[in-house]
């Protein structure tokens, strides 16, 4: 890995901080939000669920990139189970790759039962990585698979992602906590 591009790129951070702030505080403000309203045991759990995700904005709602909408009509249609795998994937005594399986895998049977096998659920690792930060905003980062494949290829870092592997989540994390440490 070179350090130095490493060091220079948290340099120009911090060089274009305002710049930076001005553009991605709306993420920080989605957080607060989620972290306000989020109550498990809400006696309207599907209310509380649109209303916990509601200032999510780009984060799971771009173009045709749907996770946001996909989990409200779950929340909706299956609130039970939705509950269930919500409560699962923030269960942080376990262990963080087998909960994000775990929760595709119960969105997937909520899916499949309502709506045409084979369509997308949009329930993908950024998504995912979304809701855990949106709970747990010291632990975990806000995940794009283009932007780590990009930023691993700049700083020379020595694992190369490929799309759709799980692997590429922890060695984002190990990336972002190292990054962290500099």
């Amino acid at each position: 890995m070179n350090i130095q591009t490493l060091k220079q790129s948290i340099q120009d951070y911090k060089d274009n901080f305002e710049l930076v702030h001005q553009k991605e505080i709306y993420k920080w403000r989605a957080i607060k939000h989620f972290q306000d309203n989020w109550n498990i045991d809400a006696p309207d759990f599907e209310k509380m669920v649109t209303e916990s995700f509601d200032w999510t904005g780009n984060l799971l709602a771009a173009g045709n990139y749907l996770p946001r909408r996909m989990l409200f009509k779950y929340a909706k249609l299956e609130p039970k189970i939705l509950k269930n795998s919500l409560i699962s994937l923030y269960d942080e005594s376990k262990d963080v790759f087998e909960r994000i399986t775990d929760f595709k895998k119960s969105i997937s049977l909520i899916h499949i039962k309502h709506f045409i096998n084979g369509e997308n659920t949009y329930q993908d690792d950024r998504a995912i990585i979304v809701y855990l930060t949106l709970r747990y905003p010291d632990t975990y980062y806000l995940y794009k698979y283009q932007m780590f494949k990009d930023y691993t290829t700049l700083i020379d870092y020595p694992y190369k992602p490929i799309k759709g592997r799980i692997e590429n989540v922890a060695q984002y994390i190990t990336l972002c906590n190292l990054i962290n440490e500099e």
